[in-house]
């Protein structure tokens, strides 16, 4: 696991939306993995990505710190089906408040870290 020290001069991340969740992030050692497992930089990454990478516009760069990802479920009604929202976020709450200004009128069943959750 990478130390908040690493994580605070190394902020960015290789990041690709749609791998699966748990293979969201570049690792220059083992390829597609976890958040915890990413290859950090110290500037932002540049030239030529991963397979996926910016030139079919699915992968690229996040700077995130020491921001962990987090899956807010939220719903329109009670009746409704719920659907996930994710963020890098300091916290919690932190996750609430972007979801909660992303989709004003809808409301928050759960938060949970990403990397904790089970598909």
């Amino acid at each position: 696991m990478k130390t908040t020290t690493e994580k605070t001069q190394k902020p960015w991340v290789i990041y690709h939306a749609l791998q699966p969740v748990d293979e969201r992030f570049w690792s220059e050692e083992d390829g597609w993995t976890n958040l915890a497992g990413a290859t950090r930089y110290a500037d932002m990454p540049t030239g030529r990505y991963p397979i996926g990478g910016p030139e079919n516009t699915q992968a690229g760069t996040v700077c995130i710190g020491t921001m962990q990802q987090y899956t807010v479920m939220l719903a329109e009604s009670p009746m409704a089906t719920a659907y996930a929202f994710e963020c890098f976020a300091e916290d919690a709450d932190h996750a609430i408040e972007q979801a909660e200004n992303a989709y004003p009128s809808d409301q928050v069943y759960s938060v949970h870290l990403t990397e904790d959750m089970e598909y």
